[in-house]
């Protein structure tokens, strides 16, 4: 979410994360894939970044769920090589507009600043 800094700042958080293979399961390996969705739902939510960068995206099928377990809008890259269908995605709990190229923040930024943090 956007925040105040308590300066006049408004924060705007950007989270990247290699989510390694992360591909709709095998019927055998369904709970562990359980497992990894609910500990990747549990730690982004925790850092509640405003935009969120994953890669290692097997297939639309595992990305849509993460955006829906988390509730947040998505788009995934379209560009891959066959059979190598590993891609990368963006996440977001904000609005996006029509338009894959753009994202909308809930209200105006004025001024950008990175913030580094260590993962939890």
């Amino acid at each position: 979410m956007l925040r105040s800094s308590g300066i006049g700042v408004t924060v705007f958080t950007v989270m990247t994360w290699n989510v390694e293979n992360f591909f709709t399961p095998q019927p055998a390996d369904q709970a562990g894939y359980d497992a990894k969705l609910a500990e990747l739902v549990d730690v982004i939510v925790a850092s509640a970044p405003d935009l969120l960068a994953v890669q290692e995206i097997g297939d639309e099928q595992s990305f849509q769920a993460l955006a829906t377990a988390l509730g947040w809008t998505r788009v995934l890259s379209t560009r891959f090589e066959t059979p190598h269908t590993i891609r990368v995605g963006w996440l977001s709990p904000g609005h996006r507009p029509r338009s894959n190229r753009s994202w909308i923040c809930r209200r105006p930024c004025r001024r950008w600043r990175w913030k580094t943090t260590a993962p939890p």
